[in-house]
């Protein structure tokens, strides 16, 4: 399975990992596979 997501943030680009680690978790959660 592939995930693209966009995420933007007018301070940084913290946002942006932390989307990414959010959908890791539950990616983890959801199928046992962990990227």
């Amino acid at each position: 399975m592939k995930i693209v997501a966009v995420s933007t943030c007018t301070a940084g680009i913290a946002h942006t990992y932390m989307s990414q680690e959010a959908l890791e978790q539950e990616c983890e959660k959801r199928t046992g596979y962990k990227p």
